[in-house]
């Protein structure tokens, strides 16, 4: 196994002990990327949606839903009134900060998902079977296609899972709260381990 390592900002990944990102490869055709550096924020509220339009982004039709944008953004809509906002790595933090500590209106309030939640990226070979090995939920396509979100258990952690289309493919990304992501981390990291073959 390889782990490899690189400083990008100021701020701490609950993954790793030092400033990082990091990104594990037990087989050539499954990667793990600790992604939880990447800029996210989040809005709730009655007119939690009406506030993203506002800022020009996609509001996805239903909860467990979600948009991408050709700006680099995913929009989850995690229930009628909660959406979040994930950051590719190529999105400026001078763009993101318009959304971010944007002006919300009445009965819309922010949410601070970056330092509450940990964000850990599955792509490669194999998505839906390792899944199988840490959640019940069916993550194999159609069942599961892209822009589609698992509020669930995942190696009996709660886990926010979203299937995203990625340059290379297809991915998994993982939202938990960052007090469990090095045990999520690990449990995804063993699952892996069946497919280094």
């Amino acid at each position: 196994m390889s782990l490899s390592a690189q400083t990008t900002n100021n701020q701490r990944s609950p993954i790793q002990p030092s400033n990082a990102t990091a990104q594990e490869q037990p087989a050539a055709s499954c990667f793990l990327a600790d992604l939880s550096l990447q800029m996210r924020c989040g809005f709730r509220g009655i007119n939690a949606s009406a506030h993203l339009l506002e800022l020009g982004l996609p509001v996805p039709q239903k909860p467990n839903q979600a948009s991408a944008t050709q700006r680099g953004l995913t929009v989850l809509r995690l229930s009628p009134n909660e959406f979040w906002i994930l950051a590719d790595a190529n999105v400026s933090a001078a763009s993101f900060t318009l959304i971010s500590e944007s002006n919300p209106p009445a009965q819309c309030y922010p949410l601070f998902c970056q330092d509450s939640h940990a964000w850990l990226e599955l792509s490669g070979a194999h998505l839906a079977n390792i899944m199988a090995k840490v959640s019940a939920v069916d993550m194999r396509e159609p069942a599961f296609a892209v822009g589609s979100i698992a509020q669930t258990s995942v190696a009996k952690v709660n886990a926010i899972v979203i299937h995203r289309q990625i340059a290379n493919g297809s991915a998994f990304s993982l939202l938990s709260d960052s007090a469990s992501a090095n045990y999520l981390w690990q449990a995804v990291v063993d699952a892996m381990l069946e497919f280094n073959r």
